[in-house]
């Protein structure tokens, strides 16, 4: 056969060569894909992200006492638009620190001095004095009063850095920058809160981290700081009694969500703080944030330092920000009613308050993992929470790549060792199990450690895998289950295949015993024309004539037992059940007789022997099953039932008719048109039968010589010899069974001379098979 089995057209060679190809695709999907494919791999990264955040969300600690002051649609409604009037903020400030507030963190931009009336009041009023206006400068300078509020407490203000290097509000004061270790001695006689890396030793930043490397060995500075060109920051007046000053950028994924900010951004080569690291550093009474360089080969950005907290950032000095659920995770109290004096109990007392709005017409609301429209004050108040427990942040570390590959790796290796030549059932249980075992580790390492590592890759790699082999073994179980067809099609019918294939209990090879229709076909004179003709030719010519027989046995969903020299052995209702098969084996006799007839005209063309047949068929209890010995098996069919087949077809050439049937078949077969041939006792069998041969035209039937051949039959079998002989010698010479007429008048011949003894039943006993 050219065909050959499930996955024999490829070798272990091409399997390793698709495995190597996957896994350097998924490789590069991870590492090296262009910009458009790598933000879909970290959308779908992100979507991930986002379940494990709203199902695993980290766990308060509750460290300190963290407080909202919203700035809410109730405080709009009652005090008006923004921006209020700092009389207003230096109230609010006023009554957080009277009820024990001991930080204020503002994630409002005061960039503006506010307008005072003053010099209106002047140019009504000429004839007041200066003095007089001294005395409504200082009653009117609520920017003054509010500046005056935060001086009584640690008050931390934000900032806000842009993409476009015209926009420039504003001027910086040291405090408001971050210092890198290298150059702290020459910040050292400064009394400021945090200390700067000025321009120059910015620029020369490859040496300052060379200073603190013990290598000899040149390094370079690996840079991916969020970068700005532009700023606003609070007015000058403000930023002088400011504990600190933070940016309040909200930094977006490409998909608009914010899951990660940054806690340094650069402007100018200067690093300057994030709200919530600068209110974590004022809260924590530390005078500087400093840089931590990881110094290898390249010194890359590793975290801060805030005193003896070091908070790991990946190399762009971000953190994936732990988002401790839904918004309002933490306790709001509305600005309104501080201002009114309406709170009254202890909720600040000790506490960092972050003052903000939650008002949607103020832009300040953003769309994040767990919420949409969630107040941009909150996630300040959410990223100051987890840097009061650094451990609770999570963070992809620097190995992740390499755990990313040793993943990729490994699954390869587990799918090239286990996919080729299982079953698809298999295959797709076994795909869940990594694809379970992957998420597992993902969501332990996540649990446990509040490692992020990607995961859609893994996930992708495993499913290209599952496909590709479950794919190949669909077409392989096709092809295969062609070769089965095209092999066995010569046995069995092939609507017989296709459904023992799509349906397994559609077949048993198990020894059973059921009613069957059995059938033998013999080639007469065979031996004659085998001596007449060379083996090749005598091979061609047994091919010719047993290949049309077969097609007919196959096409009446007949079962080809087996050939044996120049005779055919089939059987009906097996392996598949056929309620039909009596009908069905008759059928395929008149058609294999029906074709003989056009086969003989083409080798008489030819020059070659014509072929006669004799067909015997039974039908009745037999063993059917998948027979034979522990070294060959066959599935065949044997019993009394089976012998009797074969002893009628021995009798078609007695009887000189091409086809006979017992009258067990006649019986399940009954709109045939039958003429009754004999009522025999065959070899070995003590029993009577009645035999019929089937009539091909019906026209047969109603003939003067079929009415005078059974009406002759029934004298005969009623021992009425004389009126038998008499209607057998009216049958015309050319009448079709003329060789049966023969046989009964012989015998009525020798019945007049000797007759039947008293118990004859009509039956004619055989002596030779």
């Amino acid at each position: 056969m050219p065909q050959i089995k499930l996955y024999s057209t490829l070798t272990k060679h091409h399997f390793l060569a698709v495995a190597t190809l996957i896994f350097c695709l998924t490789v590069s999907l991870q590492f090296f894909s262009p910009a458009i494919i790598a933000q879909v791999v970290n959308r779908l990264d992100g979507l991930v992200y986002d379940l494990k955040i709203k199902l695993l969300a980290p766990q308060t600690t509750n460290l300190t006492n963290i407080q909202i002051v919203d700035i809410d649609e109730e405080s709009i409604a009652h005090f008006g638009r923004m921006p209020w009037s700092r009389e207003k903020f230096a109230k609010l400030t006023q009554t957080l620190t009277e009820q024990g507030a001991i930080v204020i963190v503002y994630d409002i931009l005061f960039s503006e001095s506010q307008d005072s009336p003053v010099k209106d009041i002047t140019r009504v009023l000429p004839q007041l004095s200066q003095n007089e206006q001294m005395l409504l400068n200082d009653y009117f300078d609520y920017d003054g009063a509010f500046a005056l509020s935060m001086a009584n407490n640690d008050i931390v203000l934000a900032n806000l850095f842009h993409y476009h290097n015209k926009i420039k509000v504003g001027g910086f004061v040291k405090k408001s920058r971050v210092m890198n270790d290298a150059s702290q001695n020459r910040f050292a006689d400064q009394s400021i809160s945090q200390k700067s890396i000025d321009a120059d030793n910015m620029a020369k930043r490859s040496h300052l981290v060379k200073s603190t490397s013990s290598s000899e060995n040149s390094n370079t500075l690996q840079e991916n700081f969020v970068t700005f060109t532009g700023y606003t920051n609070p007015i000058t007046r403000f930023s002088k009694v400011a504990a600190g000053q933070g940016f309040m950028n909200a930094i977006t994924d490409f998909d608009g969500v914010v899951r990660r900010t940054p806690l340094v951004i650069e402007y100018e080569q200067h690093l300057f703080p994030s709200l919530a690291l600068e209110a974590f550093r004022v809260y924590s009474l530390v005078d500087q944030i400093n840089i931590e360089w990881e110094q290898s080969n390249n010194a890359y950005f590793e975290g801060v330092t805030i005193g003896n907290v070091t908070i790991p950032t990946d190399d762009s000095a971000q953190i994936l920000i732990p988002y401790r659920g839904q918004k309002n995770h933490y306790t709001y109290t509305s600005a309104a009613d501080l201002i009114q004096g309406k709170v009254t109990d202890n909720r600040f007392e000790q506490a960092v308050v972050f003052v903000g709005t939650s008002a949607i017409g103020l832009a300040d609301l953003q769309t994040t993992p767990v919420s949409v429209n969630y107040p941009g004050v909150e996630i300040h108040a959410t990223v100051f929470d987890a840097l009061m427990s650094p451990n609770n942040i999570p963070y992809r570390p620097d190995w992740w790549k390499g755990a990313i590959f040793i993943q990729l790796m490994i699954i390869s290796l587990l799918c090239l060792l286990v996919f080729p030549h299982k079953d698809a059932l298999f295959s797709v249980v076994f795909t869940v199990l990594i694809i379970i075992s992957v998420i597992t580790v993902n969501l332990s390492l996540w649990r446990i450690y509040r490692i992020d590592l990607p995961i859609v890759v893994l996930l992708l790699q495993t499913l290209i895998f599952a496909t590709y082999f479950i794919g190949y073994g669909f077409f392989s179980e096709s092809n295969r289950r062609k070769v089965i067809k095209s092999m066995f099609a010569q046995y069995v019918p092939g609507a017989h295949i296709d459904k023992l294939l799509s349906d397994s209990t559609a077949i048993n090879l198990e020894g059973e015993r059921k009613t069957l229709s059995v059938m033998f076909c013999d080639i007469r004179n065979f031996t004659s024309i085998s001596e007449s003709m060379p083996a090749n030719e005598l091979k061609d010519w047994l091919n010719s004539v047993f290949s049309p027989l077969t097609n007919e046995i196959l096409r009446k969903d007949g079962t080809i037992d087996k050939y044996v020299g120049d005779m055919i052995m089939a059987f009906w209702g097996a392996p598949i059940t056929d309620e039909l098969h009596s009908q069905k084996s008759i059928h395929a006799g008149l058609e294999m007789l029906s074709n003989l007839t056009k086969l003989n005209e083409e080798f008489i063309q030819q020059g070659k022997p014509s072929v006669s047949i004799g067909i015997g068929i039974n039908t009745g209890e037999m063993n059917v099953g998948d027979m034979g010995s522990d070294f060959r098996r066959s599935y065949t069919v044997i019993g009394d039932a089976v012998n009797l087949a074969s002893r009628l077809e021995g009798l078609t050439k007695f009887y000189g008719v091409e086809l006979l049937v017992s009258e067990f078949t006649q019986q399940q077969a009954p709109d045939f048109n039958y003429l009754l041939v004999d009522k025999v006792k065959v070899v070995g069998k003590s029993t009577p039968i009645f035999i019929y041969t089937v009539l091909k035209d019906e026209q047969q039937v109603t003939s003067d010589d079929f009415k005078c051949f059974s009406l002759a039959q029934k004298y005969y079998f009623n021992q009425q010899f004389e009126l038998s002989e008499q209607a057998f010698n009216q049958i015309n010479p050319d009448f079709n069974f003329s060789p049966l007429v023969s046989i009964y008048l012989k015998r009525i011949e020798a019945y007049k001379c000797e007759p039947p003894n008293e118990h004859w039943d009509g039956s004619y006993q055989h002596i030779k098979k």
